[in-house]
This record gives structure tokens, sequence and C-alpha cells, in this order.
């Protein structure tokens, strides 16, 4: 990630963490970011070293309820810029390729599906559905809790 890139990352997660004081979890857009990295970096990228003359993961996200706030999503790909393609999708079908019997992902992606998450709180448990095509899905259920100065795994469970 560029130093320009990872400054201004940086520095809206200072202002949105500033304005709730420090041990005060981040709201809205901030920590719909914050828990949407957490989660892909865990299901999907999970400490893998990407190949540099290779092609980078293609990840699809979408919500079930809502779309996520276009501010979530630019600090979300501004993120993982070195390490995935982040796209993302206000309704789920918009990533699937229905015209294939299979119905995968588009361009051999993996999309993830977050179900319901609290608003507020300091602990929070929902879940995110991996989908590769209609006949390979996983259900992750994953607990978060905060702990200043962030959003930390406390147990995540296949369904």
């Amino acid at each position: 990630m560029s130093m320009a890139i990872a400054s201004a990352v940086v520095a809206g997660a200072l202002v949105a963490a500033s304005a709730c004081g420090p041990d005060d979890p981040v709201q809205g857009a901030s920590r719909d970011a914050a828990v949407i990295e957490l989660v892909i970096r865990s299901v999907v990228l999970d400490g893998t070293e990407v190949d540099p003359d290779g092609d980078l993961p293609l990840i699809y996200v979408a919500r079930m309820s809502e779309p996520i706030p276009i501010e979530a999503q630019a600090a979300v790909a501004a993120a993982v810029l070195d390490e995935a393609v982040v796209r993302f999708a206000d309704d789920v079908v918009e990533a699937i390729d229905v015209e294939l019997a299979r119905e995968p992902v588009l361009e051999e992606g993996e999309l993830l599906i977050f179900g319901e998450m609290p608003e507020r709180g300091r602990t929070m448990t929902f879940v995110v559905t991996r989908y590769l095509d209609a006949k390979t899905t996983e259900d992750v259920e994953f607990t978060l809790l905060w702990s200043a100065p962030g959003w930390v795994i406390q147990r995540v469970e296949t369904l």
C-alpha cells in the first residue's frame, strides 16, 4: 500500500476513533470498515502471502440487509489494496453469474455475505456466508470484542 493511502486510512481511523473517545467502539461506516476488513483477513486472506507475480484474490462483499456505506467500501479497498481486489455489491445477485448452472461468483471470485450486525455495543455476533457457487457455501459465525483501539475476534465458529 502506498504511504499516502496508508496515511489517509490511519488518519481516517484516528478521526473516527477520537470522536467516540479512546475506549468507545467506533460507529457507522468506520465500524463497518474495520469489521469487514477483519473478516476478509480472517476468512479469505488468512495470513497467506500474495504472489507478487500472480493475480490478487477477487473478493465480493455484500450485506443481506442494506448496502455497505461508500465510506466503508473505500476504507476496506484501501486497507487490502496490495493483498486482494475487493468489490462491493448492493445486492448479492450482482456478484453471481446466474447464467451458469452452478451460479458461481463472477470472475472466479469469492463472495462474503454479511448478515445482520448489531449497531452498538462492545461485543457483536453475526454470521458471514462464504459463497463460491450454489453448492459451495459455508456459514461462519463471528463474535467480535471491542478492545481499544479496535475490534478483535473473540470466537469464530463454522455452522
